[in-house]
Protein backbone atom coordinates (compact mmCIF):
# COMPACT_ATOMS: atom_id res chain seq x y z
CA UNK A 1 0.00 0.00 0.00
CA UNK A 2 2.82 2.40 0.88
CA UNK A 3 4.44 1.67 -2.47
CA UNK A 4 1.19 2.46 -4.29
CA UNK A 5 0.80 5.76 -2.42
CA UNK A 6 4.42 6.70 -3.15
CA UNK A 7 3.92 5.89 -6.83
CA UNK A 8 0.81 8.09 -6.94
CA UNK A 9 2.59 10.95 -5.18
CA UNK A 10 5.43 10.79 -7.71
CA UNK A 11 2.91 10.85 -10.58
CA UNK A 12 1.40 14.05 -9.20
CA UNK A 13 4.58 16.02 -9.95
CA UNK A 14 4.41 15.93 -13.78
CA UNK A 15 0.65 16.57 -13.65
CA UNK A 16 1.15 19.67 -11.49
CA UNK A 17 3.88 20.92 -13.83
CA UNK A 18 1.69 20.35 -16.90
CA UNK A 19 -1.26 22.14 -15.28
CA UNK A 20 0.92 25.07 -14.22
CA UNK A 21 2.28 25.40 -17.76
CA UNK A 22 -1.21 25.22 -19.26
CA UNK A 23 -2.60 27.86 -16.89
CA UNK A 24 0.42 30.10 -17.40
CA UNK A 25 0.10 29.86 -21.19
CA UNK A 26 -3.63 30.50 -21.11
CA UNK A 27 -3.16 33.58 -18.96
CA UNK A 28 -0.35 34.88 -21.14
CA UNK A 29 -2.44 34.40 -24.31
CA UNK A 30 -5.11 36.66 -22.87
CA UNK A 31 -5.55 39.77 -25.01
CA UNK A 32 -5.53 41.98 -21.92
CA UNK A 33 -2.35 43.72 -20.85
CA UNK A 34 -1.90 43.33 -17.07
CA UNK A 35 -0.13 46.68 -16.82
CA UNK A 36 -2.99 48.45 -18.60
CA UNK A 37 -5.61 46.68 -16.47
CA UNK A 38 -3.92 47.60 -13.21
CA UNK A 39 -2.75 51.13 -13.98
CA UNK A 40 -5.84 52.06 -15.99
CA UNK A 41 -6.46 53.48 -19.44
CA UNK A 42 -5.17 56.92 -18.42
CA UNK A 43 -1.68 55.67 -17.58
CA UNK A 44 1.16 57.01 -19.68
CA UNK A 45 3.25 54.72 -21.85
CA UNK A 46 6.27 55.36 -19.60
CA UNK A 47 4.30 54.22 -16.52
CA UNK A 48 3.09 51.11 -18.35
CA UNK A 49 6.63 50.28 -19.46
CA UNK A 50 8.00 50.84 -15.94
CA UNK A 51 5.32 48.54 -14.50
CA UNK A 52 6.12 45.83 -17.06
CA UNK A 53 9.83 46.18 -16.25
CA UNK A 54 9.29 46.00 -12.46
CA UNK A 55 7.11 42.89 -12.70
CA UNK A 56 9.06 41.13 -15.46
CA UNK A 57 6.17 41.25 -17.93
CA UNK A 58 8.47 42.26 -20.78
CA UNK A 59 10.62 39.11 -20.45
CA UNK A 60 10.08 36.10 -22.73
CA UNK A 61 7.35 33.69 -21.58
CA UNK A 62 9.82 30.91 -20.81
CA UNK A 63 11.83 33.23 -18.56
CA UNK A 64 8.68 34.49 -16.84
CA UNK A 65 7.55 30.92 -16.17
CA UNK A 66 10.96 29.81 -14.88
CA UNK A 67 11.17 32.87 -12.61
CA UNK A 68 7.71 32.09 -11.25
CA UNK A 69 8.49 28.41 -10.65
CA UNK A 70 11.86 29.11 -9.01
CA UNK A 71 10.19 31.58 -6.66
CA UNK A 72 7.37 29.12 -5.97
CA UNK A 73 9.84 26.36 -5.09
CA UNK A 74 11.47 28.74 -2.61
CA UNK A 75 8.11 29.57 -1.03
CA UNK A 76 7.65 32.92 -2.77
CA UNK A 77 4.21 33.02 -4.37
CA UNK A 78 4.72 36.54 -5.59
CA UNK A 79 2.91 39.80 -5.01
CA UNK A 80 -0.71 40.52 -5.80
CA UNK A 81 -1.07 43.07 -8.59
CA UNK A 82 -4.32 44.29 -7.09
CA UNK A 83 -3.39 44.79 -3.42
CA UNK A 84 0.43 44.80 -3.73
CA UNK A 85 0.59 42.37 -0.78
CA UNK A 86 2.45 39.09 -0.55
CA UNK A 87 0.21 36.30 -1.89
CA UNK A 88 1.47 33.86 0.79
CA UNK A 89 0.34 36.28 3.47
CA UNK A 90 -3.06 36.73 1.84
CA UNK A 91 -3.56 32.96 1.66
CA UNK A 92 -2.32 32.51 5.24
CA UNK A 93 -4.94 34.93 6.55
CA UNK A 94 -7.77 33.05 4.88
CA UNK A 95 -6.60 29.45 5.17
CA UNK A 96 -8.01 28.75 8.64
CA UNK A 97 -11.55 29.77 7.72
CA UNK A 98 -11.28 27.66 4.58
CA UNK A 99 -10.06 24.63 6.55
CA UNK A 100 -12.81 25.04 9.14
CA UNK A 101 -15.42 25.25 6.40
CA UNK A 102 -14.02 22.19 4.60
CA UNK A 103 -13.78 20.15 7.80
CA UNK A 104 -17.34 21.06 8.75
CA UNK A 105 -18.62 20.15 5.30
CA UNK A 106 -16.76 16.81 5.34
CA UNK A 107 -18.07 16.00 8.79
CA UNK A 108 -21.64 16.89 7.85
CA UNK A 109 -21.51 14.94 4.58
CA UNK A 110 -19.98 11.91 6.28
CA UNK A 111 -22.54 11.83 9.07
CA UNK A 112 -25.49 12.32 6.72
CA UNK A 113 -24.12 9.85 4.19
CA UNK A 114 -23.58 7.10 6.76
CA UNK A 115 -26.98 7.62 8.41
CA UNK A 116 -28.87 7.72 5.11
CA UNK A 117 -26.85 4.82 3.70
CA UNK A 118 -27.63 2.64 6.70
CA UNK A 119 -31.31 3.68 6.63
CA UNK A 120 -31.58 2.86 2.93
CA UNK A 121 -29.81 -0.47 3.38
CA UNK A 122 -32.13 -1.48 6.21
CA UNK A 123 -35.24 -0.53 4.25
CA UNK A 124 -34.50 -1.93 0.81
CA UNK A 125 -37.31 -1.59 -1.74
CA UNK A 126 -39.43 0.39 0.71
CA UNK A 127 -41.17 3.70 0.06
CA UNK A 128 -38.38 5.55 1.94
CA UNK A 129 -35.69 3.87 -0.15
CA UNK A 130 -37.46 4.71 -3.41
CA UNK A 131 -38.00 8.34 -2.38
CA UNK A 132 -34.33 8.69 -1.41
CA UNK A 133 -33.24 7.16 -4.73
CA UNK A 134 -35.39 9.65 -6.63
CA UNK A 135 -33.96 12.56 -4.60
CA UNK A 136 -30.39 11.39 -5.28
CA UNK A 137 -31.18 10.98 -8.98
CA UNK A 138 -32.70 14.49 -9.19
CA UNK A 139 -29.74 16.11 -7.45
CA UNK A 140 -27.28 14.15 -9.58
CA UNK A 141 -28.99 15.24 -12.80
CA UNK A 142 -29.53 18.86 -11.71
CA UNK A 143 -27.10 21.43 -13.11
CA UNK A 144 -24.55 22.78 -10.65
CA UNK A 145 -25.90 26.33 -10.93
CA UNK A 146 -29.36 25.28 -9.80
CA UNK A 147 -27.91 23.30 -6.88
CA UNK A 148 -25.96 26.39 -5.85
CA UNK A 149 -29.15 28.46 -5.81
CA UNK A 150 -30.91 25.87 -3.63
CA UNK A 151 -27.88 25.63 -1.36
CA UNK A 152 -27.71 29.42 -0.97
CA UNK A 153 -31.40 29.56 -0.02
CA UNK A 154 -30.91 26.78 2.51
CA UNK A 155 -27.87 28.44 4.10
CA UNK A 156 -29.62 31.81 4.22
CA UNK A 157 -32.53 30.29 6.13
CA UNK A 158 -30.21 28.35 8.42
CA UNK A 159 -28.13 31.45 9.10
CA UNK A 160 -31.20 33.46 10.02
CA UNK A 161 -32.33 30.62 12.29
CA UNK A 162 -28.95 30.70 14.07
CA UNK A 163 -29.02 34.46 14.67
CA UNK A 164 -29.47 33.81 18.38
CA UNK A 165 -25.78 32.89 18.68
CA UNK A 166 -23.87 35.35 20.80
CA UNK A 167 -21.98 37.86 18.70
CA UNK A 168 -19.15 38.21 21.25
CA UNK A 169 -18.39 34.46 21.27
CA UNK A 170 -15.47 33.75 18.91
CA UNK A 171 -16.64 30.19 18.18
CA UNK A 172 -20.13 31.48 17.35
CA UNK A 173 -18.65 34.11 15.04
CA UNK A 174 -16.74 31.39 13.19
CA UNK A 175 -19.91 29.32 12.84
CA UNK A 176 -21.74 32.36 11.46
CA UNK A 177 -18.93 33.13 9.02
CA UNK A 178 -18.80 29.51 7.92
CA UNK A 179 -22.49 29.49 7.08
CA UNK A 180 -22.18 32.19 4.47
CA UNK A 181 -23.06 30.76 1.05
Amino acid sequence: MARYILKRLILIIPILIAVSIAVFLLLSLSPNDPALLILGANASEADLEMFREQHGLNLPLVTQYLNYMSGLLQGDMGTSYKTMQDVSLMIGIRIWNTLILCAGACLLITILGVILGIAMALRQNSFFNNVMRVIVLIFSAMPQARRNILRARFWRRLRSALCFLKSNCRFCQRIRAGLLP
